[in-house]
């Protein structure tokens, strides 16, 4: 009975450590698209002649979505 509970309590272990490795995994590409997408609207911007409104737009674009999703509204 004791090697059942051992078990059960690294299971949970496990399944703690997975999520925690994938929010963290999540965290490291939002913080990532942060930084490279102020950037990238740069080349973008030039390419799709994309007037500063525009920009403005579609930056904020991301951190709306990024905001939803964190309160839940997009499931």
């Amino acid at each position: 009975m004791q090697e059942f509970k051992a078990d059960n309590d690294m299971s949970q272990f496990t399944k703690t450590s997975n999520t925690i490795t994938l929010c963290s995994l999540a965290n490291f590409i939002n913080a990532a698209d942060r930084v490279i997408m102020p950037i990238a609207i740069i080349q973008m911007s030039a390419q799709f002649q994309w007037e500063l409104h525009a920009q403005g737009w579609i930056l904020s674009a991301f951190s709306i979505g990024y905001i939803c999703t964190m309160v839940g509204i997009i499931n």
